[in-house]
């Protein structure tokens, strides 16, 4: 076995048996690749973003229905699958004309930003870059960062019982869940979880992209640790208390 996939397996080995150390030219050459690697992954968030905020009700609306019809069937599976595999199959065989365009303005526009980039890293050494690259990302990204280490203090703060009320509330929701999940059967757990996933994608992310100020409100996460506070909220308890 290992001498018929010696060839195939030793391609993933790195050839250093420690790490090697984090230079400024590597952490460029990391950061490069990284900016080029996301490109596809951007373009296909943007167009997402597109379609649950119903910038095109058209589009949005053929969408949703075709959701509905699968989940009516309870086949959410074989739709996912079969979409990665229609649109791979598509990108190899019958690639369209304004797909060939959106390539080659991409494979454009990831040159000039991995130039960019190096430009940047160049002109700010010794970390500073990154301070000049939180202002090129925008305010969104810099909100959904902020967002994310909220919902991080949160957890942690739910873990160590910082509002034991709250705290005792969730775990009551999540014992629930877990006899729910013990006696409604499989099938019916599916489907309302593919219902879960739907009503987010279409109703709440909408609400969030729109309304940046209720993104919390309509927060999925936040709706299953609701009341427990982030760090700061609780540094404001702490310091209300005395």
């Amino acid at each position: 076995m290992l001498y018929f996939s010696g060839d195939v397996v030793g391609r993933y080995i790195e050839p250093w048996d420690q790490l090697p150390a984090i230079t400024p030219s590597r952490l460029q050459s990391i950061v490069e690749r990284l900016t080029a690697a996301t490109g596809p992954w951007q373009d296909w968030a943007i167009d997402l973003q597109h379609i649950y905020r119903w910038d095109d009700p058209k589009r949005t609306g053929k969408w949703l229905a075709a959701y509905l019809f699968f989940l009516s069937i309870n086949h959410m599976a074989t739709f996912f699958l079969g979409y990665i595999i229609l649109q791979t199959l598509r990108n190899r065989y019958r690639p369209s004309p304004d797909s060939l365009r959106i390539s080659l303005e991409r494979s454009r526009n990831q040159g000039m930003s991995a130039h960019r980039m190096k430009e940047l890293m160049q002109q700010h050494p010794n970390g500073e870059w990154i301070y000049p690259l939180f202002d090129a990302l925008g305010p969104d990204i810099q909100l959904q960062m902020l967002d994310t280490a909220t919902i991080l203090e949160t957890i942690q703060n739910f873990w160590e019982w910082r509002s034991p009320r709250y705290t005792a509330q969730t775990l009551s929701w999540m014992i629930l869940g877990l006899f729910a999940s013990y006696f409604v059967p499989v099938e019916t757990m599916l489907r309302l979880t593919y219902l879960g996933i739907g009503f987010i994608f279409f109703a709440c992310f909408p609400i969030a992209s729109r309304y940046p100020k209720y993104r919390l409100v309509v927060s999925p996460l936040r709706w299953i640790f609701w009341g427990i506070p982030d760090n700061g909220m609780c540094l404001l308890r702490c310091s209300s208390s005395f």
